[in-house]
């Protein structure tokens, strides 16, 4: 009896992801890069596909303004601190 509400409660943990043990690192082109404060190019892991995405995205509060999938899979959006420290810690992204 106990088993059977457990199971359901396993399969979700199971598919949550885990945070990774390093922050993904935060990038910027260097001194001369035109750099404008709470804007991200999120780039994804290389393994991540269309429901790994959707759950980076659903992990955020912002919404992605623009999706890359030819070069490299990410998305630009607006991201606070908190949004930021959440994102970076997510394993997908990298």
């Amino acid at each position: 009896m106990h088993l059977a509400r457990l199971l359901p409660l396993l399969t979700l943990a199971a598919a949550t992801p885990s945070k990774r043990a390093e922050p993904a690192p935060l990038l910027s082109h260097g001194k001369d890069a035109k750099v404008i404060p709470g804007k991200y190019i999120v780039k994804l892991k290389d393994h991540v596909d269309a429901s790994g995405f959707s759950s980076v995205v659903e992990s955020l509060a912002a919404k992605p303004e623009q999706t890359y999938d030819s070069v490299f899979k990410g998305f630009a959006t607006t991201l606070d601190e908190a949004g930021l420290k959440s994102l970076r810690e997510h394993p997908d992204v990298g």
